[in-house]
């Protein structure tokens, strides 16, 4: 559509330069100006409409990718609790076990209840690492989510402004038309 709408204004270009030099009727001369108006106004139309398929592509693979992060943002969300609650649970029964063993040894076997101690140490260590380790991926992830919203509200107010500028043009074509009508 765009290469047939370029090909017949440089159709009715090259005509139009060989008819003002051929001294041709009026109404020939009028005919040939309303054929270049109409494929310079398709040419505009078919222009603008691949413009607009453009952005309107882009914004769709914008909105996919956003919503492709926010499920896997939720999914880390999920994940973090559920170490959360793992860590806390652990550490429960750590002091549990703590109590229970200073309840039956009464600090009998001291070296015992160190090497014990150690070993849920390293293990409660662990754990908070792996928590630190996913809050920074979650906190990754909602940067990421942050950026694709914002690119998207950038789009969608470019979009809005180029749909109030066509408008704007299809008014003033009109006008346009209309005086040429009278």
């Amino acid at each position: 559509m765009l290469t047939d709408a370029v090909r017949e204004v440089r159709k009715y270009s090259n005509v139009h330069i060989a008819e003002k030099s051929a001294q041709t009727t009026a109404s020939a001369y009028d005919h040939i100006q309303m054929k270049l108006f109409r494929s310079q106004r398709n040419l505009y139309i078919s222009g603008f409409s691949l413009f607009l398929w453009l952005v309107l592509r882009r914004t769709v693979s914008l909105i996919t990718l956003l919503a492709k992060e926010m499920g896997a943002q939720v999914a880390l969300e999920i994940q973090v609790a559920n170490t959360s609650d793992a860590a806390r649970k652990y550490l429960e029964e750590n002091e549990k076990l703590q109590r229970s063993l200073m309840e039956r040894r009464n600090c009998v076997n001291d070296e015992l209840i160190e090497v014990t101690n150690k070993k849920l140490k390293q293990e409660a260590e662990k754990l908070k690492a792996e928590i630190k380790k996913s809050s920074i991926v979650l906190g990754k992830k909602t940067d990421e989510v942050t950026t694709v919203k914002n690119q998207a509200e950038s789009l969608r107010k470019e979009y809005d402004h180029l749909v109030r500028e066509h408008k704007k043009l299809k008014e003033h074509a009109g006008e346009k038309h209309d005086k040429k009508a009278l």
